[in-house]
């Protein structure tokens, strides 16, 4: 179905990097200051929005979640899954997409990809203000190299769609082990590419499980085809 193009103005946690030869353990004092950016879901793909939305990256406890909520608001952003009706999605979580460094061959991108983290957020080595939190590797592609994160969906029926998860994400275990993780694009400090890797088999697969107001599982999980393209660019301040 056809997607209209959607634009929002976001308050985004942006790092100022220092060199790749300065670590530290433990949190900085700062995460760096908020900068505005607009993000497009591109159309032609399986969730849409229509209106402007403001949203960010969680900077305050620096986990550089890009996140949106929804759930008390009128705009929506609607989602096509296969075999069923439209449905909307009040609340999206991109997990740390903020401290994801840019990709252009530096120092910082070598090092930062081949530090795989797989213990709990809690007390990640520093590369200035940058964390090493790359749990699921760097990889490359036709359009250029992109570090693998998960994302999750709140939709309104209770349903949970999920990309993957990351190695401390407890409270949804493996549920969405096998699909696929997104890609994160950064090719430069104002732009950054979000879409799924399409790896699994199908290619886009999503996790969609129904799910009580408790959050146990209410009902057997389905694989879903979900292809979606947002692209966020840091604007003048």
């Amino acid at each position: 179905m056809k997607s209209r193009l959607f634009t929002a103005s976001l308050a985004i946690g942006f790092v100022t990097l220092a060199p790749a030869t300065s670590f530290a353990k433990g949190n900085p004092n700062s995460c760096g200051p908020d900068v505005n950016v607009s993000v497009s879901f591109d159309p032609g793909y399986s969730i849409t929005a229509t209106q402007t939305y403001l949203a960010g990256f969680q900077v305050g406890n620096c986990s550089y979640d890009f996140v949106l909520n929804l759930f008390n608001s009128s705009p929506q952003i609607t989602v096509l899954l296969p075999g069923r009706p439209p449905t909307t999605a009040w609340f999206f979580n991109f997990d740390r997409i903020g401290s994801v460094p840019v990709m252009d061959g530096s120092p910082l991108q070598t090092t930062w990809c081949s530090t795989i983290v797989t213990t709990n957020a809690d007390g990640f080595t520093y590369i200035g203000t940058q964390p090493l939190d790359n749990y699921a590797d760097c990889r490359v592609d036709v359009n250029g190299p992109y570090a693998r994160r998960n994302v999750g969906f709140g939709l309104v029926e209770d349903y949970g769609l999920r990309f993957q998860v990351s190695p401390w994400e407890g409270q949804v275990g493996g549920d969405a082990v096998g699909t696929d993780y997104i890609k994160v694009y950064h090719p430069s400090p104002n732009t950054w590419i979000l879409e799924p890797e399409g790896t699994a088999s199908p290619s886009g697969i999503a996790w969609s499980v129904l799910r009580d107001g408790s959050k146990r599982r209410a009902g057997a999980p389905t694989y879903q085809s979900m292809p979606f393209r947002a692209v966020v660019t840091r604007l003048a301040p």
